[in-house]
């Protein structure tokens, strides 16, 4: 594997894609009203990332790395005390992906998310605040360390060749 190709930071509040509600008349809409606001954020941060790097649309495989920066439940149930340390909770870390893809296919960074097979690291974390003074961390060196000051995703994407 080699380092990532294109690499960024979608920010605003994860979203998951998928999981519908009937809305009568027979139609389903999704259930996530963050889900608009989410994939355009991350469909602008991957046009910024794919004019600095000169990016063209993949054609071939390719693998990501997406990890989720969220917030903490602001009154954690004492019946689970690991939702102090893992964000063992909604939204589901598949769905979360599933949106990423989607707005990566709309960026233009992959031809058809039909192309994406897989993931070398697919994390949900908690946000970890910046201290106030240096700077943010860039990206996540370890699944367990530097996450986001603030909601969102770092998105790392390796195109395969032959």
């Amino acid at each position: 594997m080699c380092n990532p190709v294109l690499e960024f930071v979608a920010y605003g509040r994860p979203a998951p894609k998928g999981s519908k509600q009937h809305g009568g008349s027979g139609q389903f809409y999704e259930q996530s009203r963050y889900l608009p606001a989410w994939m355009d954020a991350v469909v602008l941060a991957a046009q910024r990332a794919r004019v600095a790097a000169k990016w063209r649309t993949a054609t071939m495989p390719c693998v990501l790395d997406l990890v989720f920066s969220l917030d903490r439940a602001e009154h954690p149930s004492p019946d689970t005390p690991w939702l102090d340390d893992y964000p063992a909770k909604p939204p589901d870390l598949d769905k979360l992906a599933r949106g990423v893809a989607d707005a990566l296919t709309r960026a233009g960074v992959w031809a058809d998310d039909a192309l994406w097979i897989g993931c070398n690291r697919l994390r949900k974390l908690y946000v970890v605040p910046a201290p106030d003074s240096g700077p943010a961390p860039r990206r996540a060196q370890h699944w367990r360390s530097n996450p986001l000051p603030k909601q969102g995703c770092y998105i790392n994407v390796f195109e395969l060749s032959k």
